[in-house]
């Protein structure tokens, strides 16, 4: 499993919106992961660290089928 794409961007004041691409290479299904996000600053100092587990994700499963890739916002 690997993200194929992912983009953190800033939607208005004090809200952002993270996406991004889960791609399952395996033959096999894969259980979704947890996504951590950690934003640091200039300095690559930790900021902020989030963890979303795969019930935060909004799909029906928590399974990733083998070969696909959903768009995960």
């Amino acid at each position: 499993m690997v993200i194929d794409s992912s983009s953190f961007n800033k939607v208005r004041g004090d809200v952002y919106r993270l996406n991004f691409a889960l791609k399952n290479t395996a033959i096999t299904e894969l259980a979704l992961p947890a996504i951590e996000l950690s934003l640091t600053d200039v300095q690559d100092q930790p900021l902020m660290r989030r963890v979303f587990m795969p019930a935060e994700l909004g799909l029906k499963s928590g399974v990733l089928q083998a070969a696909t890739r959903p768009m995960l916002r």
